[in-house]
């Protein structure tokens, strides 16, 4: 029994070397709230000392808007649950917030009842400061890709247009006035000469046919064609 006795004490003097020895916080509390231990990773993130808090409520470091959701996690306690990984957020003794991630288990005694938690929180404050930092940076570059893709868009819209003035412009006047010219020789061409006309209505048609597709290109790009193919 001595043997057994001495086992099961070195088994807990390193278990409260860990606790001790933590980064993180390792308290515990009963199922009503009350702090029953703190560990110096609990005062260093949270600015509270043992003698400060042991026999309080946890409250105490417990945002007011957070209140609710203690209240819930005390009740799932109750039933016997295991929380892991629950974010949010605690209260510092100099009121700065804390962004933490918690575990709590529930701890039973020899009959199995459930008689308080331990409570394992991780300080994540600067984890979720830095992943702020990275979304932020993420929606600015996705920002200035869109941005650069608008102004692409834009850059070529302003060339197609462009491309399309000159159409008008230049080349559409250009054939306006072709067949123009070419209507002033057909009434000039006596009526006997009927293979001459022909070739000159056929030269007009494909005159209209190119007006035509000028048209077509233009009004894609919402420019109105101010010349006509008749």
């Amino acid at each position: 029994m001595a043997i057994e006795r001495r086992g099961a004490e070195e088994i807990l003097r390193k278990l409260s070397s860990i606790v001790e020895s933590s980064d993180d916080t390792i308290t515990s509390e009963t199922i009503d709230g009350i702090i029953l231990s703190w560990n110096p990773g609990a005062e260093r993130i949270y600015g509270y000392s043992k003698e400060e808090v042991i026999g309080r409520h946890i409250s105490v470091f417990v945002p007011p808007e957070h209140r609710d959701e203690m209240g819930e996690i005390l009740q799932r306690v109750r039933r016997g649950e295991r929380i892991v990984h629950y974010e949010t957020t605690r209260s510092g003794k100099n009121a700065e917030r804390v962004q933490v991630s918690l575990t709590v288990s529930p701890i039973r005694d020899e009959t199995g009842t459930i008689t308080s938690a331990s409570i394992v929180a991780r300080d994540i404050t600067e984890q979720k400061r830095l992943q702020e930092q990275l979304n932020r940076a993420g929606q600015q570059r996705a920002e200035a890709l869109q941005h650069f893709a608008d102004s692409v868009q834009h850059a070529q819209e302003d060339e197609r247009r462009r491309i399309a003035r000159e159409l008008h412009d230049d080349l559409g006047q250009r054939l306006t006035g072709m067949k123009l010219n070419i209507q002033v020789l057909e009434d000039d061409i006596p009526e006997t000469s009927s293979e001459t006309a022909g070739k000159l209505r056929n030269i007009k048609r494909q005159i209209d046919l190119m007006i035509t597709e000028i048209r077509g290109y233009l009004q894609t790009y919402g420019l109105q064609l101010l010349m006509t193919s008749d």
